[in-house]
C-alpha cells in the first residue's frame, strides 16, 4: 500500500541528543576532505537514484570512513540496504542515525527493516521504534509525521495479528486526515471498549480535510489561511470550518494515504467481526481512489460474508477487468462462480490462479476443491497431494 516520502516524516523539532554534533557537523576537516566527503554523497544520492544501490552504498561508505559521524551517509547507506533487503545492515545504519538525531523518519526506517527481519523476532523492536516516532510526532505540530507514526505502527500490529490496536491506530490517522462525515468520525472514535470512545489526542479533533498542504505545521496553516479572529474561534475550538474561503483539493499523495489508512481500517474491522463497518470503510476507500483494485478484493469477501453474492462478484469483475492476473481475486471468483452454479467457468478461473502461483498452497487447494465440484476426483486428489506437499514444505521451511 502508498508510503509516506521520508522527507515528509522528518520533524526540524526533533532535537539531538546532548554531545551528539547536528548532521553537517560530523567532525571538522581540511576543505579537501570536506570536499571529498560532499562528492562521495553527491555521488552516492545519484547511484541511489538510479537504482545502483550496491554502488551507492560504497560511496557512503567512503564517506563514513572519512567522516564517522556523517548522518546523512548512515541514512543513505540505510536505505540503499533496505532496497537490497539487507535489513541487518539497515537496521545498524538506521541505528546510528537515529543516535545521530532520533526523527520521526528514522524511527519508522529503522522500524521497517526490523519488521522485514520478523524471522529473527525483531517485531517487537519494530514496535518500539514506531511507539518513539509517535511520540516524538506528537511533540511537532506536523500532521503529516504522526500519520506517518500511526499508520506504521499500525501495520506492526497487522503483523502481530493485533487488529484492535491496529484499528484504533488506523483511527486516530484518519481523524488527522479528516472525514467524510460527522457518523464516520463518531464511529472511528468507538474502536476501544464497548460502549467507550477510543482515546483520541486533542491534537488531532476537529481536523478537516480541506488542508491540502498538510506537510506544513498546523500553526503556520492556520495562521496563514485565516484572520486571527477566524484562526481563534475555528480550530481551536475543535470545529474548524474556513472563513470565506473554498476548500482546497486534497494532494494525490494524501488522498492515496487517506484511502490506504481507510481500506486498513475497514479490513482490520472485517477481521474483528464487524463486517458490516468494515464494508463501509471499504467503500469510502475506493470512493478515495477508485483506480486502487486491491481494495475490490478485502469488500468482495465482506460482501460475501454480507450475503451479498452478486455484489461480490460485480467487485471482482471489476478488479480483475483492471488486473485480471491477480491470484486470490481469481480464487474468490471462481469460488463465487461455483456456488452460483457455474463450475466450469469456476474452474476455469480457479486453474488460472494455480497457474500464476504454483507453489501457494491456497492456491492448489482451491483447485483441487474446484474439481471436486465438477465431479473430478481423479484431479481433485492430484490437487490436494500437491498441496498437502507445500503445506509440509512450508511447515519444513518455518521449523
Amino acid at each position: 500500500m502508498a508510503s509516506i516520502r521520508p522527507p515528509a516524516w522528518s520533524s526540524s523539532k526533533a532535537r539531538a541528543p546532548l554531545g551528539v554534533p547536528p548532521a553537517g557537523a560530523a567532525g571538522a576537516g581540511s576543505t579537501l576532505q570536506l570536499r571529498k566527503k560532499k562528492a562521495e554523497l553527491d555521488m552516492g544520492r545519484q547511484a541511489a537514484a538510479s537504482g545502483k544501490h550496491d554502488e551507492a552504498m560504497e560511496h557512503f561508505t567512503a564517506a563514513i570512513d572519512k567522516f564517522p559521524l556523517e548522518l546523512e551517509a548512515y541514512v543513505g547507506r540505510g536505505s540503499s540496504a533496505a532496497a537490497l533487503s539487507d535489513h541487518e545492515r539497515a537496521v545498524y545504519d538506521f541505528s546510528m542515525a537515529i543516535h545521530l538525531l532520533p526523527t520521526v523518519g528514522h524511527c519508522l526506517m529503522r522500524a521497517a527493516s526490523l519488521s522485514a527481519l520478523w524471522q529473527f523476532d525483531t517485531v517487537p523492536g519494530a514496535l518500539a521504534d514506531c511507539e518513539q516516532a509517535v511520540q516524538l510526532a506528537e511533540e511537532t505540530d506536523e500532521d503529516a509525521c504522526l500519520t506517518a507514526a500511526l499508520t506504521a505502527r499500525a501495520g506492526v500490529h497487522e503483523q502481530k495479528v493485533r487488529w484492535e490496536a491496529a484499528a484504533l491506530d488506523l483511527s486516530r490517522a484518519l481523524l488527522i486526515f479528516g472525514t467524510e462525515d460527522p457518523a464516520a468520525e463518531t464511529a472511528m472514535r468507538g474502536d476501544g471498549a464497548e460502549g467507550e470512545a477510543a482515546p483520541v489526542p486533542a491534537r488531532s479533533k476537529g481536523k478537516r480535510a480541506e488542508d491540502d498542504d498538510w506537510t506544513r505545521p498546523r500553526r503556520a496553516r492556520e495562521e496563514g489561511g485565516r484572520d486571527a479572529g477566524s484562526a481563534g474561534s475555528g480550530r481551536a475550538a475543535g470545529g474548524g470550518e474556513r472563513g470565506a474561503g473554498t476548500k482546497a483539493r486534497p494532494s494525490a499523495e494524501r488522498q492515496a494515504l487517506h484511502a490506504d489508512a481507510r481500506a486498513r481500517r475497514g479490513v482490520c474491522l472485517h477481521k474483528l467481526g464487524r463486517v458490516d463497518e468494515g464494508a463501509v470503510e471499504l467503500r469510502r476507500a475506493l470512493r478515495l481512489w477508485p483506480t486502487a483494485t486491491r481494495y475490490r478484493l478485502p469488500l468482495a469477501a465482506a460482501l460475501l460474508e454480507q450475503g451479498d453474492a452478486a455484489g461480490a462478484s460485480k467487485e471482482l469483475e471489476i478488479g480483475l477487468a483492471a488486473t485480471p492476473d491477480d491470484p486470490p481475486m481469481l480464487r474468490l471468483y471462481g469460488r463465487i462462480l461455483q456456488q452460483a452454479g457455474d463450475g466450469e467457468q469456476g474452474l476455469s478461473s480457479l486453474q488460472r490462479s494455480a497457474e500464476l502461483e504454483p507453489s501457494v498452497h491456497g492456491a492448489v487447494h482451491a483447485l483441487a476443491e474446484g474439481w471436486e465440484v465438477v465431479g473430478d476426483r481423479r484431479a481433485a486428489l492430484e490437487s490436494y497431494d500437491e498441496a498437502c506437499a507445500i503445506a509440509l514444505r512450508d511447515a519444513t521451511q518455518a521449523v
